[in-house]
């Protein structure tokens, strides 16, 4: 039994709350009318924003631009990363019914039916089934039926269900459909003191028959939901050309629920970090998204170092604030060793000093203040005493101050 830490589930990311709704929603508007890229701008104010913060942003768009904004990703972005963005843009029990349909209409992957209804509490359930109908207009039990024949539509139709040596099917739905989930688990568990093997290793020799496999999904999700995405992550990521939507399915439908939690059990597993074994397989805007979404945040700085950039040259267009919110929207919350990361990229990707592009930007007091905030401690302090030193009324308060103060810190 795995500690009672390692089961709170934990999120990969802290949400933005730097922004508003409506300064989010006018930075995408920019990118769109071509004010820098739509892709990082993009990945930059949406990767790092919740669901609702999410929700607020698209109503705002529509509010101000008369415009969908999960319409505009579509026609602006396209292929996996196109996808990914698509789930990730919709409310949750939205995202899930258009999975579903997906395995229903698409490619006929009943795993992912069986994943959704074992995973999801009761209540989540149920706002999928409403979505679902309210999105397509037919019940989700009705697409199931129509789609798919015998005991296999008993299994989705029910989720799931308990294997014996010789399958007695209408026994083992009875159960799946008097039973509660604990007393499933429970079930599970006596099963392997019994027989000293689980039963979804059990049913690996039947993988021959579609209803079993929908039960070993469904068994797996039951038992521990975490390791069953792990599994999907790793088979995604070995397998050759990537399962891209099996990667992006479970990044974006666990990011805000548990995903620190799988990315754990992974590294434990494969020994190797996620973000590693990810980045090693997919490339370019899907890939920064991914990688925001799990928490990788030096991909981050690539993406604020550009958003500076093209911030001020949209102000040639625009107007005169817009490039001070990207500033203070992208530095003005980092720490210090965030904003060297953010001046050494900036240097790498455009081959100029950030500090000296930003003083010949803005000036007065905003100017100094910028330029104090984006200086490196040491030098910042040496800049200080100089000034108070030489320029000006001399300021000897500022050099005591300063001294004394490290001194205190170097007794520390």
């Amino acid at each position: 039994m795995e500690g009672s830490l390692s089961n709170i589930p934990i999120s990969t990311f802290v949400f933005d709350h730097q922004t508003s709704p409506a300064e989010d929603a006018q930075a995408l508007h920019h990118a769109f009318r071509g004010w820098g890229s739509v892709s990082k701008a993009m990945i930059a104010i949406l990767g790092n924003k919740n669901v609702h913060q999410r929700q607020e942003v698209i109503r705002i768009y529509e509010e101000i631009y008369q415009d969908n904004l999960i319409k505009r990703l579509e026609f602006e972005i396209s292929n996996d990363f196109e996808r990914a963005v698509y789930w990730w843009m919709l409310e949750p029990a939205y995202r899930d019914a258009a999975l579903v349909n997906a395995a229903i209409n698409g490619h006929k992957d009943y795993h992912v039916i069986a994943e959704i209804v074992c995973v999801l509490s009761a209540q989540e359930l149920m706002a999928v089934r409403l979505a679902y109908h309210a999105r397509y207009k037919r019940s989700l039990e009705e697409d199931v039926a129509t789609h798919t024949t015998g005991y296999l539509r008993q299994a989705n139709f029910d989720w799931i269900a308990i294997k014996e040596k010789k399958p007695n099917y209408e026994e083992v739905i009875r159960i799946l459909t008097t039973r509660s989930k604990t007393q499933l688990v429970a079930t599970f568990n006596h099963y392997k003191d019994e027989h000293g093997i689980s039963i979804s290793k059990k049913l690996v020799d039947q993988s021959y028959d579609d209803f079993l496999k929908v039960v070993h999904t469904g068994i797996r999700c039951i038992n521990d939901h975490k390791k069953y995405y792990e599994k999907v992550l790793r088979n995604a990521i070995k397998m050759f050309g990537t399962d891209y939507d099996g990667l992006s399915r479970v990044v974006v439908t666990r990011a805000e629920k548990d995903l620190k939690n799988i990315k754990e059990l992974y590294y434990k597993k494969n020994n190797v970090h996620l973000e590693d074994a990810v980045s090693k397989e997919i490339s370019g805007d899907y890939k920064k998204f991914i990688l925001t979404l799990l928490g990788d945040k030096t991909k981050e700085i690539f993406l604020i170092a550009d958003i500076i950039r093209k911030g001020w040259s949209a102000c040639k267009v625009a107007m005169s604030g817009f490039s001070k919110q990207g500033y203070y929207r992208n530095t003005g919350h980092r720490n210090v060793h965030q904003r060297r990361e953010i001046i050494r990229t900036y240097k790498e990707i455009y081959h100029e000093n950030l500090i000296n592009y930003l003083e010949s930007k803005i000036s007065g007091d905003f100017k100094k203040a910028v330029y104090w905030w984006m200086s490196e401690p040491a030098d910042r302090d040496a800049v200080l005493m100089n000034v108070a030193i030489k320029n000006g009324p001399k300021d000897y308060h500022v050099v005591a101050e300063i001294a004394c103060v490290q001194l205190k810190n170097s007794w520390q």
